[in-house]
């Protein structure tokens, strides 16, 4: 199960995951941008439309474009990654182990 924390200061919410191989946040989508960062281990995301694409720590950011739906899966054990969008997007959310979905909903990771 993918571990969550999420931190929002400076106009920009950071979203902080853990876990293990196949964590994943299913295929959602939202109405922002976001950028994926990987800090350790890896991840492979499927962007609809597009062949899926793997990251590891080094990669430049990943921008994954509003409204288009997409999944990220941990490939490796132990591995961290960050989602960095605009505050304006949501509240100061005070959620952990939760993806933020387009309707504004909590859905549990």
């Amino acid at each position: 199960m993918l571990k969550t924390q999420v931190f929002a200061d400076y106009g920009v919410v950071v979203q902080i995951y853990s876990g293990n191989t196949g964590d994943e946040l299913p295929w959602h989508d939202h109405t922002w941008t976001h950028g994926h960062y990987v800090v350790r281990g890896s991840t492979l995301i499927w962007i609809e439309g597009k062949d899926f694409v793997g990251r590891r720590p080094g990669d430049p950011n990943l921008e994954l474009p509003a409204n288009i739906p997409h999944r990220i899966m941990i490939a490796e054990d132990d591995t961290v990654f960050v989602n960095v969008q605009p505050q304006k997007t949501i509240e100061a959310p005070p959620y952990k182990n939760a993806v933020l979905m387009v309707d504004g909903s909590v859905q549990e990771a």
